[in-house]
């Protein structure tokens, strides 16, 4: 009975490996009909139904190969590698680690657990068991990889550049995308920018090459204006997402609406954080008698004055960073949300795979992430005529919803303390002219800070305030800078600062630059009602055109620039011609709350507008 068995699984083998899997999952059933105890038979029609894409069948499988062998790691290995690939991260760790107790010596194992660990936002634990594999294989370019990964989650920039850049060195035919994504990353973080652009130009070669979410979304626009690739690689991130949920999970939605439309908003930033910062003032003047706002929160309480006035606005505070995404989906169907609203995107700790259940009939995107979601799942995307031109539509998965101004919200209620800031308060000069930029530094583009370094130079008695929040990040923006002919006391860093106190320093400097892949968002709007102007270019994409979006909005077109040489023209010419800023600055900051970009009532008006269209 056995040697039937046994052939009738030696044949599903050889049916499989010749890629007949149809045939080859027959025959392994048949070698189970005939022994149900046989673990291997099991284990085989485990893998072909997970070469099929029945990930569930596979799951059934591997359990039953487990059950009947429970003294092989490998049928406990590829469970876990199913459980990943579903998203049940702590079956899958659990799979892993009873693997490794059966064979201790195998760095594959070890690896596998890390990557479970930093899924799961487990750094510590993660660097703990990839440490082990990387010391176990130190030229395996994936376990450098992932290490480096773990080192770039838990905080580490300085050791994830190392392991990430040695990854890269010891892959020379250019064949993994994986080191290199996260590599430009932790450069732009550190304003570490040897071989960037060579590894940006490999990564796009890896890109053209595969429909795989081989970089993530956000990273990607950081890096790239190319509205194409832009979509390629958020939809490629976004079906993956659908990969991972759970199935057959069905969301029921009332026949007909009530006599208020029920908004939720989905974000981690309800609290002292741009997100929470720039929306308060919608939820403060949204109609109540219209609609039912809901705020769903999976961020930390940090019991801030932002955190108290954005749940004080709201109808419903709820805290879903206990839930898992299913739950969450599920309670936000059972309160019949109608608009379901994401903040985040595809950006850090987004909860984008409660949207992939469709708990509401209408799914939007919304001010948290510059670009496309590349999304089935999400209907429409917020935006405005400058940032997403018409032309630009094919580029987005969403059907577009024009707001009349800047998509962006703000709060006029933000008040600038009366702190009297002096310039030699920041170790500013008193009598030089004081360019800023305020961004973080992973937004400084090598050409930009060229572009910086020309006008300094044009205009000899001025400074640039420069933002930088790690030591490392200062240093080598000040070797950049001397290579570029710069002496030293050209640049002056502006350290971190609590945004009230920020927004009161702001107005030493004379005029802002903004920086041009990635501009400034809510860094332009606080220059702007702190009543300093901020010269921009007009880009290529969402990302790059924000500012020139919140410019056009204030009434200030004349801050934006087409391209690099007209920029540095506009910045010279505004620095050495005094009366020429000091009138736009006066406009600026006589006309602040009666331009558009900062009439939050009229704003919320025109969003409930367009909520209700939907509806």
């Amino acid at each position: 009975m056995s040697t039937k068995a046994d052939y009738y699984n030696s044949l599903g083998i050889r049916l499989a490996n010749s890629g007949q899997l149809t045939e080859a999952i027959e025959y392994f059933q048949l070698a189970i009909s005939v022994n149900p105890g046989l673990a291997n038979a099991y284990y085989n029609l485990g893998l072909a139904f997970k070469e099929t894409g029945h990930l569930d069948e596979s799951i059934k499988n591997y359990l039953q190969a487990v059950e009947y062998g429970p003294s092989s790691a490998t049928y406990l290995v590829n469970l876990g590698v199913a459980y990943f690939e579903i998203g049940k991260y702590e079956l899958a760790l659990k799979a892993y680690q009873k693997a490794l107790n059966l064979d201790p010596q195998n760095s594959a194992i070890y690896n596998n657990i890390g990557n479970a660990c930093l899924t799961l936002k487990k750094p510590k634990l993660a660097i703990k068991y990839l440490s082990l594999a990387h010391k176990a294989e130190p030229e395996n370019i994936i376990y450098c990889n992932n290490l480096g990964n773990a080192y770039l989650e838990g905080g580490d920039l300085v050791k994830a550049y190392k392991l990430l850049s040695q990854a890269v060195k010891l892959d020379v035919k250019v064949q993994y995308a994986e080191p290199r994504a996260p590599l430009i990353y932790v450069q732009k973080k550190l304003s570490l920018w040897k071989d960037l652009q060579k590894t940006s130009q490999e990564l796009d070669q890896l890109i053209a090459k595969t429909d795989q979410p081989i970089e993530s979304a956000f990273n990607n626009i950081l890096r790239s204006d190319d509205e194409a690739q832009n979509l390629k690689i958020a939809k490629a991130v976004s079906d993956n997402l659908l990969k991972q949920i759970q199935k057959n999970v069905k969301s029921h939605y009332k026949k007909t609406r009530g006599p208020k439309l029920k908004i939720g908003y989905i974000s981690n930033g309800f609290r002292d954080f741009p997100t929470g910062q720039n929306i308060v003032g919608v939820l403060e003047n949204h109609n109540k008698q219209l609609f039912e706002i809901f705020a769903f929160s999976h961020g930390i309480n940090d019991r801030s004055a932002w955190q108290k006035r954005i749940s004080s606005a709201v109808d419903h505070f709820i805290d879903i960073r206990k839930l898992s995404d299913l739950s969450a989906a599920k309670l936000i169907n059972r309160l019949g949300i109608d608009v379901l609203v994401d903040l985040k995107g595809h950006t850090h700790d987004s909860r984008l795979k409660i949207f992939a259940y469709r708990p509401a009939p209408i799914q939007v995107a919304y001010l948290g992430f510059p670009g496309t979601t590349g999304a089935a799942f999400i209907d429409y995307l917020i935006a405005d005529r400058v940032v997403l031109p018409p032309s630009s539509q094919k580029y987005y998965s969403e059907k577009v919803i024009y707001l009349p101004h800047s998509y962006r919200p703000t709060d006029n209620k933000l008040k600038i303390p009366s702190l009297k800031f002096s310039r030699q308060d920041f170790g500013l000069p008193q009598d030089k002219f004081v360019f800023a930029s305020f961004n973080t530094p992973y937004k400084i583009e090598p050409d930009m800070f060229d572009a910086w370094a020309r006008i300094l130079h044009q205009v000899p008695d001025s400074v640039l305030w420069l933002y930088s929040p790690h030591p490392v990040i200062t240093r080598t923006l000040l070797d950049e800078a001397a290579a570029r002919g710069l002496p030293k006391d050209k640049i002056i860093v502006a350290a971190k600062m609590p945004k009230a106190n920020h927004l009161a320093r702001i107005g030493l400097a004379n005029l802002v630059l903004d920086t041009h892949i990635v501009n400034g968002h809510t860094t332009t709007v606080d220059c702007l009602w702190a009543g300093v102007p901020v010269i921009t270019i007009l880009g290529h994409h969402f990302a790059s055109r924000v500012s020139a979006s919140a410019l056009t909005a204030a009434g200030l077109p004349q801050l934006i620039a087409k391209n690099k040489k007209e920029y540095e023209e506009l910045a010279v010419d505004l620095a050495t011609h005094p009366p020429k800023l000091a009138a736009i600055r006066k406009s600026l900051i006589l006309n602040r709350k009666s331009r558009p970009l900062f009439d939050t009532k009229s704003y919320t008006r025109n969003l409930e507008q367009a909520f209700l269209s939907l509806a």
